[in-house]
């Protein structure tokens, strides 16, 4: 009997076959690496171009060890040192931005690399991308353009200061939302066109398929990369909600007064929940298997992609609004500024938490004083987890076995796929032509 005829080994390759199915589909919610991150493990702050939040690498080594923490105030003397995003670029390098102004570039090693003066206005909100050996940054000032080695390129100014990061799609054209509405399409440091949403823009951008996504007063607005209208949905509540969209074209994203929407390519509404408690800033996550992440108050809430609740999990005071999600479906997030102020006997919940995906508690970390995170999590090839801090300390953390780098993420089985795919392949075609006879400090609800 020829090696493949024999019935056991049909239903052997059946079962590696289903599994390889399997496999990639489970990268059809969260996993679509671009360019970019094949270059930069982190090239926004919220991720990647679809502000998903998650990572390619894995991080199922990380248990909390602070592998290094600097204050950057020992860089940048300055009365306001906080950093508002973190990004990561080629060879590991973390890029931060702070509200005294600054781009910072630091070692994967903690070791200070440069620094340039931006804007004597503070640098907030999602407001870099990288993209090749380039790092986009908006600024009150306009946009700029600045080399890997911290040099300046151009400057841009619109008619209105940006009030969204850039975002920079495969083509190097960059789109940026500034306040009064307008959104701008720049290329080369020259506008090739704007768009009036003739309302107030409060989210960052989304980029998927040629599609850019907005949020602003009582709307969401889906543009075509060539500045014609795709869509518009009126909603009951403002959404400052940076809009989070799934491979398959989902977009989820939150109103000002809680309720959760999924919207199909075309607009209309998937599906809703309404979570009942006022959210600014707070975004959906997507893990590897679709789940969505949901800060939303002082808890994290999961959800299918269907809209059904999978857990929560609660903490003493409110959530920082962006969640980050290991390739391994480790869940990242910390405490958040407080949203009123606290009696004497009252404190910020001053921690970074990481979740195992069933929603229980993984490890915990308490910062040290009275801080609070200032800037989404962001998640360098090795798995190391940055977080920045009110005091101006960034932390990198880690496990107490260090992986090496360039191992392939489990989260992402498209090269594991091809491997599998061709070893199967190969053996069939050969054997065919050859016969052969700690502590938890928070409470899950």
């Amino acid at each position: 009997m020829v090696w493949g005829e024999s019935p056991v080994v049909k239903k052997i390759i059946m079962l590696i076959v289903v599994f390889l199915i399997l496999c990639t589909a489970s990268d059809i919610y969260g996993s679509e690496e671009t360019s970019d991150e094949r270059i930069h493990p982190w090239p926004r702050a919220l991720g990647d171009q679809r502000n998903t939040g998650l990572s390619t690498y894995d991080t199922s080594n990380v248990d909390g060890t602070v592998k290094w923490a600097h204050n950057i105030s020992e860089i940048v003397v300055d009365d306001i040192q906080a950093s508002t995003s973190i990004v990561i670029g080629k060879d590991d390098v973390v890029y931060l931005s702070t509200v005294s102004g600054h781009l910072i570039a630091i070692s994967q090693s903690g070791d200070f690399l440069w620094k340039y003066h931006i804007d004597s206005s503070p640098l907030m909100g999602d407001n870099i991308m990288l993209k090749e050996d380039l790092i986009y940054v908006s600024s009150i000032e306009g946009l700029h353009l600045i080399s890997s080695s911290g040099k300046l390129e151009w400057s841009l100014a619109f008619p209105r200061s940006p009030i969204t990061g850039p975002i920079v799609d495969d083509d190097g054209k960059v789109y940026v939302g500034c306040y009064g509405g307008d959104i701008f399409c720049v290329d080369n440091g020259e506008i090739l066109w704007n768009y009036s949403t003739d309302y107030v823009l409060s989210s960052s951008l989304a980029l998927h398929n040629d599609t850019l996504y907005v949020g602003g007063d009582w709307s969401i607005t889906a543009l075509n990369t060539d500045g014609t209208k795709k869509w518009f949905k009126q909603l009951s509540y403002s959404v400052m909600s940076p809009p989070t969209i799934s491979t398959d074209g989902t977009v989820y994203f939150m109103d000002h007064r809680g309720e959760l929407y999924a919207l199909f390519p075309s607009g209309s509404t998937k599906w809703s929940y309404d979570l009942s408690t006022s959210v600014f800033y707070e975004s959906p996550s997507i893990g590897p298997d679709g789940t969505l992440y949901v800060p939303a108050g002082s808890g994290m809430y999961a959800f299918t992609p269907n809209g059904d609740l999978k857990w929560d999990f609660q903490t003493v005071s409110n959530i920082n609004p962006f969640p980050a999600i290991g390739a391994d479906g480790t869940i990242y997030f910390g405490n958040d500024r407080p949203w009123v102020d606290l009696s004497p006997n009252e404190s910020s919940d001053k921690h970074v938490y990481a979740l195992n995906t069933d929603g229980s508690l993984k490890w915990s970390y308490e910062f040290d004083g009275d801080v609070f995170m200032t800037s989404p999590p962001a998640i360098g090839s090795d798995g190391t987890v940055y977080v920045a801090t009110s005091d101006g300390t960034i932390y990198a953390f880690g496990g107490s076995v260090e992986e090496k780098d360039g191992i392939p993420s489990i989260g992402s089985f498209t090269t594991l796929s091809m491997i599998v795919s061709t070893a199967v392949i190969f053996s069939w075609r050969r054997r065919k032509l050859k016969p052969r006879g700690d502590r938890r400090i928070a409470k899950r609800t």
